[in-house]
């Protein structure tokens, strides 16, 4: 009976696919823009891929990050200029950007700070990776002398007066580019800290994505990706989208600019290992539900178990 529902999720994935050539409207219905315009989502996602990151053996804040995909705001990218960067870049392939909306999460967001709230956990947002042994405030990493200089009111006035200069166009503290696809958008070996959030499974140019990174990354820079391997409702398997054959994956696609790249955790490991980045930590999710190896696509059928039931992985590279 699944199986027959997948069948008829596939007829459907080609005439949505179909109609993006016709109705362009249905393309920003299909890519979406995450769940960041929430605040405490946000706060969430920064605390977790941070904590691991100081587990991993980070020593200072990085001063300049970067966030590939921010979607509908640049919420996570604010928390880490709260938190003590001094500077966010933001790359988009579609911009969602909204000024009134990201100017509240700010808002929330220094409240988040300033109360020492535990992080959001697997009750209030099941659905985020990675996952953390405890969700209290991390008072190790923000003392309360740290916080008292983060939080200071003239340096929260001068990140909130860079995010309102964003949609000038400004240079400064809070930088926001849509659509980004070039490695020179910002200069080289200048960014510490890359990282992203279920958005690198919809990255087509993997290879050329990672080269950019590397590229803007200083010596020693890190990065935290959290990537999901999943469907994304194409289908009632997880896994199912590997069944398709190009030809129906093409269709499914149709004219969409964003969209799942299929591309196994196994792929994302000889990418990186091809442009110098060493993996320090990893949390894999492991599913073993899905549609069985014997209906997967044939360039998939070569992917060992292991790899096939790898569902979603967390991990933090460094640049060699």
């Amino acid at each position: 009976m699944k199986f027959l529902t997948h069948i008829i999720f596939i007829l459907k994935n080609i005439i949505r696919g179909t109609l993006t050539y016709i109705i362009p409207s249905i393309i920003q219905k299909r890519v979406g823009g995450g769940s960041s315009h929430s605040a405490r989502y946000c706060y969430s996602v920064f605390m977790r891929h941070f904590v691991l990151l100081k587990q991993s053996g980070l020593r200072d804040f990085p001063k300049v990050v970067a966030e590939i995909g921010p979607g509908e705001s640049i919420g996570v990218g604010l928390a880490a200029l709260i938190a003590g960067a001094e500077r966010y870049y933001g790359f988009d392939v579609i911009s969602y950007s909204i000024p009134e909306r990201e100017e509240k999460i700010f808002e929330e967001l220094i409240e988040l700070f300033s109360k020492k709230t535990p992080i959001p956990d697997e009750h209030e947002f099941p659905a985020i990776k990675p996952i953390l042994k405890t969700y209290s405030f991390p008072s190790h990493i923000f003392s309360d002398s740290y916080l008292e200089n983060t939080l200071n009111p003239k340096r929260i006035e001068k990140i909130r007066q860079a995010l309102k200069l964003k949609e000038k166009g400004s240079t400064g503290a809070v930088s926001y580019k849509a659509p980004w696809f070039e490695e020179s958008i910002t200069e080289k070996n200048s960014v510490d800290w890359i990282f992203s959030q279920a958005v690198m499974e919809h990255v087509e140019d993997l290879d050329g994505s990672y080269r950019s990174m590397a590229t803007w990354l200083k010596k020693d820079g890190i990065m935290s990706h959290q990537i999901d391997f999943k469907s994304h409702g194409l289908s009632p398997f997880w896994n199912g989208h590997w069944s398709f054959s190009s030809i129906i994956w093409k269709l499914t696609k149709g004219n969409s600019p964003y969209f799942l790249n299929r591309k196994t955790y196994e792929e994302h490991c000889t990418y990186l290992k091809e442009n110098h980045f060493h993996i320090l930590y990893k949390q894999l999710i492991k599913m073993a539900d899905g549609l069985s190896k014997k209906f997967l696509a044939k360039k998939y059928q070569k992917f060992s178990k292991d790899v096939l039931e790898t569902a979603g992985a967390f991990i933090i590279i460094k640049k060699t």
